[in-house]
């Protein structure tokens, strides 16, 4: 008899814990709304744009609307030299999301180039 009454309170409890942990609530956060129309990388290195993870920017603004407007900003912060001031080399994409991957290929243009004059640059440093 005693064997019955434990068994029927085990079985008791291991309902009662299955019940408590199907209702239990697991932590999410949904951004339904959340858009990014603005991204700045600045760097100090034309080499430094070669860790973008052009994925990450699509997930990134998977969020928007195909009608949203994304800008993405690039710029190198340039050393200084004896006849070169210090300064910054900037150059802006944008369009709307539903041409990300337009942006992401102008993106990749404007690295490029902008890669050339900071390394055109950093020639004429070394060569003063």
């Amino acid at each position: 008899m005693l064997r019955i009454i434990l068994i029927i309170c085990f079985f008791l409890a291991t309902k009662l814990i299955a019940a408590q942990e199907g209702n239990k609530h697991d932590a999410e956060i949904h951004f339904d709304n959340s858009k990014v129309n603005y991204l700045k990388f600045t760097v100090t290195s034309p080499d430094d744009f070669e860790t973008i993870n052009w994925n990450d920017l699509k997930e990134i603004v998977q969020n928007n609307k195909e009608e949203d407007v994304v800008e993405l900003e690039f710029e190198i912060n340039l050393p200084k030299g004896k006849n070169i001031k210090k300064g910054n080399l900037s150059f802006k994409v944008k369009d709307t999301t539903k041409n990300m991957e337009k942006i992401i290929q102008k993106s990749k243009k404007g690295i490029k180039r902008i890669s050339r004059i900071t390394n055109n640059i950093k020639k004429q440093i070394n060569e003063n």
